[in-house]
């Protein structure tokens, strides 16, 4: 019976161990694209009186996922005409991300 349990012990390291690098480049992916802050700093037309518009094509209509999985509190958020991706939300900021009308997905 010890040995079922090392077995299914192994399986479960060597599936977090071929996964770790995958999220790993997710997190470097993600920490590299900017804040709401940021991403309205570099593009101060793209911050209108009711939100954010798209800086490529001046679309107001967001797609926004979690940075890692569907229910991550933290989250990417890019244009659904042209497909840029714009800026991060960091888990705390997320209720200004719906105050600004972006839905989550």
């Amino acid at each position: 019976m010890d040995g079922f349990f090392w077995t299914i012990g192994a399986i479960v390291v060597a599936g977090l161990l071929v996964q770790l690098p995958s999220l790993t480049r997710k997190t470097k992916e993600w920490l590299k694209l900017p804040t709401l802050d940021e991403y309205w700093a570099a593009n101060p037309n793209c911050k209108t009186g009711n939100g954010t518009k798209c800086h490529v094509c001046g679309s107001r209509n967001f797609r926004n996922c979690g940075a890692t999985t569907i229910s991550d509190d933290d989250r990417t958020v890019s244009c659904r005409q042209c497909g840029t991706t714009l800026y991060r939300i960091v888990g705390p900021d997320l209720q200004r991300l719906l105050a600004n009308h972006v839905k989550p997905k």
